[in-house]
């Protein structure tokens, strides 16, 4: 995706979705029954890193939706690592979550002031595109988060609506204050709904 246009790559991706597409075709002709294609992914080696948020997100989004538009149900998704099947266990959903409404061209911020040694634990998701990122300073007020230290990658635009929740927990290294950026800045018109739980413990 780094070499070549998305373009280029769809153009390259038609030959095998078409290939699989007349084989799917064929089979359902000769029994009569719906068929599809198992598409299997070997992960092994796979880097969890911003870069592959950023192909998940940009280029390979747009495959995948290109492929749900013209090639409607074809395709099921498995994962393997090492020739065995990984088991995608249940996201961990908390009850006591605050639902809070972010105005368009708005940020919400939690703010902790927190000693070394405690734990933050942070769970969140939102029902469109938005920023999420969590901080630290000296000072309480901050004007621009993104000259702050980061505490976790931040992402100043993530797809929404969020299936799986983002959820983290650290150890707190300096006292300092603690910030949890929710942003919904670059939205012109709509407002956003997200459902966030900001745990502290000793």
């Amino acid at each position: 995706m780094e070499t070549y246009s998305i373009l280029e790559v769809m153009k390259a991706r038609m030959v095998d979705l078409e290939q699989m597409l007349h084989h799917v075709m064929k089979l359902e002709a000769e029994t009569g029954k719906q068929a599809w294609i198992l598409y299997v992914m070997d992960l092994t080696g796979l880097q969890y890193n911003k870069k592959l948020y950023d192909l998940v997100t940009g280029s390979m989004k747009s495959l995948a939706d290109f492929m749900a538009d013209h090639y409607v149900e074809m395709i099921k998704v498995g994962l393997v690592k090492t020739a065995e099947y990984i088991e995608i266990p249940p996201f961990k959903s908390v009850k006591n979550f605050e639902t809070v409404t972010v105005s368009c061209g708005q940020a919400h911020v939690v703010t902790k002031e927190l000693k070394c040694g405690a734990r933050l634990k942070w769970w969140v998701r939102g029902n469109r595109n938005f920023g999420f990122g969590v901080f630290w300073s000296e000072t309480k007020n901050v004007e621009d988060f993104f000259v702050a230290k980061q505490v976790s990658p931040c992402f100043p635009w993530m797809p929404g609506p969020t299936l799986v929740p983002m959820e983290e927990e650290v150890i707190i290294k300096h006292d300092a204050f603690y910030h949890i950026w929710v942003s919904n800045e670059r939205s012109w018109w709509r407002s956003l709904e997200v459902q966030l739980h900001v745990e502290v413990s000793d």
